[in-house]
């Protein structure tokens, strides 16, 4: 059974739309600011475990959503980390820190007492992240506010991957229910899963042109512009 052959229309849309971010994210990573390299890692890392869950459901025919545990956990890895280097807080940089660790903690906790295990989709994993990521957008917002370098936003990179996740956060009560749902009412689960697949592509979209944005700038500008914080 040959992968690519065999991937349908919505996992084709989801590895698409995570392909040119990773592409600029290797290509141009050498260049990318400290902040925006976290982001690279981002698609890199979240590509691979895509192909990787995908593989396995669809060559395998075997349980993939541990994958989805793993790539829940190093997706907010790496957008904390950004976040952590634009932020102008001493205090907020050590609370991603410590948010970083009591993610892992809690995915710990969730599988070794069974309340989510590696064969049941992350739900409630996801919903913590998104929710960390909400504030660590919000605190970003204040640094932006308290600059002595006021910039126009949407030429700063930082500010693209805010929008992205904002956009994700827009299916967070799809997440949210998603459990229920598949227990009560599968054929309305699918459907809802589908139109959160669009909210991720349209994400992984405007993340990918953040990337852009810094690869196209010269290193230096884009040193002097965030060290100032």
């Amino acid at each position: 059974m040959n992968l690519l052959k065999d991937m349908q229309f919505y996992e084709w849309l989801i590895v698409s739309s995570m392909a040119p971010g990773a592409v600029i994210g290797i290509a141009r990573f050498r260049s990318l600011p400290l902040f925006m390299k976290y982001v690279a890692l981002f698609f890199v890392c979240s590509l691979g475990m895509e192909l990787a869950a995908d593989y396995r459901m669809i060559v395998l025919r075997q349980n993939n959503l541990i994958f989805y545990h793993l790539m829940t956990l190093l997706q907010y890895t790496f957008l904390a980390f950004s976040f952590r280097e634009v932020i102008f807080f001493p205090w907020g940089k050590k609370l991603i820190l410590l948010s970083v660790l009591v993610v892992f903690a809690v995915e710990i906790v969730f599988v070794s007492t069974g309340i989510q295990v590696f064969t049941q989709s992350p739900s409630w994993l996801r919903l913590m992240c998104r929710t960390l990521l909400l504030c660590w957008i919000l605190l970003y917002l204040k640094t932006l506010l308290q600059s002595d370098k006021p910039q126009p936003l949407l030429s700063i990179p930082s500010f693209w991957v805010c929008l992205g996740i904002l956009v994700h956060f827009a299916s967070f009560l799809q997440v949210g229910i998603m459990r229920y749902l598949i227990e009560t009412d599968r054929p309305l689960a699918l459907f809802w899963y589908h139109i959160s697949i669009w909210f991720d592509v349209i994400f992984y979209i405007i993340c990918a042109y953040a990337l852009y944005l810094a690869a196209s700038r010269a290193p230096t500008d884009d040193h002097v512009q965030w060290d100032s914080f």
